[in-house]
């Protein structure tokens, strides 16, 4: 599923309640806007291999709770939840 319906599927039922026409199409541009914004939806890395393709700067949180940075040869714990 895209994050544009992720999206969607989490807005429309909030404003349905309140009713109206064209609440489909309105949940929608909500969806575009949050996006066009910078919205991205945190993503689950199952493999060592999508770890390893992973962006130097990037941080993870591991099973024990941990924030790790991927620098340019390791990585690096940098707080715990």
């Amino acid at each position: 599923m895209s994050a544009e319906m992720d999206l969607h599927d989490i807005i429309y039922p909030a404003v349905k309640p309140w009713g109206g026409t064209g609440l489909v199409g309105a949940s929608s541009l909500a969806a575009q806007q949050i996006l066009a914004a910078g919205y991205s939806k945190p993503r689950t890395v199952t493999t060592s291999e999508e770890l390893d393709a992973l962006n130097e700067g990037a941080v993870v949180l591991d099973s024990d709770e941990w924030v790790l940075r991927k620098n340019r040869l390791s990585w690096r714990a940098v707080a715990s939840s």
